[in-house]
């Protein structure tokens, strides 16, 4: 994939993925897009990365150590909705495509939701909605 072939998404991602392969691949893929990507390896990590920063949009993988994603986007909700911010959009990105699984994730106030094999069209299209004009 060259960065030619998707307009700039200028988006600030925080990618939560504890597979270094998925994690290097998925960061390549998001950058060569124009996002500025920060990796969390856990959702502990992932947790308080989102509370330090200003992130747009939240790539979640939902299988982690220590915190897993359901437990996560949980956690970011119960502070959105305490906080009165507008919520974050988060995209989870799963090998677990079940459709239960799926429902579990939206009913937790998921955004959308992809299946791994990571694949750069259905990343883009999946975060395209979220970008600021660049």
């Amino acid at each position: 994939m060259t960065s030619g072939r998707y307009q700039q998404l200028n988006l600030r991602v925080l990618l939560v993925e504890d597979d270094p392969a998925n994690a290097q691949y998925a960061r390549r893929v998001l950058c060569q897009m124009g996002c500025d990507v920060c990796l969390a390896e856990s959702g502990e990590e992932a947790l308080r990365l989102y509370r330090k920063d200003y992130h747009q949009i939240i790539i979640l993988d939902i299988r982690l150590p220590k915190m897993d994603g359901i437990e996560f986007m949980q956690r970011i909700r119960s502070e959105e909705s305490h906080s009165g911010f507008d919520p974050v959009p988060i995209e989870v990105l799963t090998a677990d495509a079940l459709t239960s699984r799926r429902q579990t994730c939206l009913a937790c106030g998921a955004n959308g939701f992809m299946s791994k094999p990571i694949r750069p069209e259905q990343i883009y299209e999946a975060l395209k909605t979220h970008a600021v004009a660049g």
